[in-house]
């Protein structure tokens, strides 16, 4: 973890290595939002901006790593990773009409 942290700080200073964090976040949630656009189509999903929500799952997960670095000794880490996930998958999810 102090290594990735590192590498954003670096990212701050370097524009190439700036570039390539870019690109590969972009790549990341590219292929998250292909699997929130599939989740759409199948009526798993209801109908949502997908790449946003791709960003937002990215940015969720890239938060707790952030928290985790801060105090690994915190209680719960797994179950607070699990509940943030579940939260946005529920809101996701297609309900049907009432």
């Amino acid at each position: 973890m102090p290594i990735a942290f590192e590498f954003y700080a670096i990212a701050g200073r370097d524009k190439e290595v700036r570039q390539f964090l870019k690109e590969y976040y972009q790549q990341y949630c590219r292929e998250l939002a292909r699997l929130i656009q599939r989740g759409i189509e199948r009526d798993e999903f209801r109908v949502v901006d997908a790449e946003a929500t791709a960003t937002t799952l990215a940015a969720l997960y890239e938060g707790l790593a952030l928290l985790f670095f801060v105090d690994p000794q915190a209680p719960r880490w797994p179950e607070q990773a699990e509940t943030s996930v579940l939260l946005l998958l529920e809101g996701l999810e297609q309900r049907s009409p009432s």
